[in-house]
């Protein structure tokens, strides 16, 4: 049995890896938009990538928290105390190129928000990102993001939608 085990161990190192790549930034030129007030945000953003490696394809899952700074146009909004504390999660796959650069796209899968009394759930969203490896243990990131929650509670359906840049540093580290 520990013959099977270490052949499969070494098998699976020679042939792909797995990647755990947590990673802290800072979110800017985010825009919001809820029940027809626009607004603007920032904040730090922070997670981890998850997922497995052959070569230089990657992909598997990301789990994000961001707690923003609202500033909103008008009065209609739900985002009355004037901060949002996020999480969602996204399927992702990417590329590392032999250059020193990785690009990756992601589609969310599921998350949650919190401001005031209302928490909103049932997010979604899309994201793109390309990073730098040129340096030894940390890559610099930058994303775009685009995130919906489609329900609030208590209230119903939700409208809360907004976009957003990250640029984060995180440390890839495969085994």
């Amino acid at each position: 049995m520990k013959k099977l085990l270490v052949l499969f161990i070494i098998s699976f190192s020679t042939y792909g890896s797995v990647l755990f790549e947590p990673y802290v930034g800072m979110t800017f030129s985010g825009d919001v938009e809820e029940s027809g007030e626009d607004g603007v945000f920032e904040g730090p953003g922070y997670g981890v990538k998850l997922g497995a490696q052959y070569q230089g394809l990657y992909g598997g899952f990301d789990y994000r928290l961001g707690s923003y700074t609202l500033d909103m146009d008008g009065d209609a909004s739900k985002l009355e105390d004037k901060t949002l504390s996020s999480e969602i999660y996204y399927a992702f796959v990417g590329y590392e190129f032999p250059a020193f650069f990785k690009v990756w796209a992601g589609l969310g899968i599921g998350g949650r928000a919190n401001s005031n009394e209302f928490e909103f759930t049932e997010g979604s969203g899309s994201l793109i990102g390309v990073g730098y490896k040129g340096l030894r243990l940390v890559s610099l990131n930058f994303e775009f993001n685009n995130w919906k929650y489609g329900k609030v509670d208590p209230g119903g359906d939700s409208d809360l939608e907004g976009s957003n840049f990250l640029f984060s540093v995180s440390v890839p580290i495969n085994f």
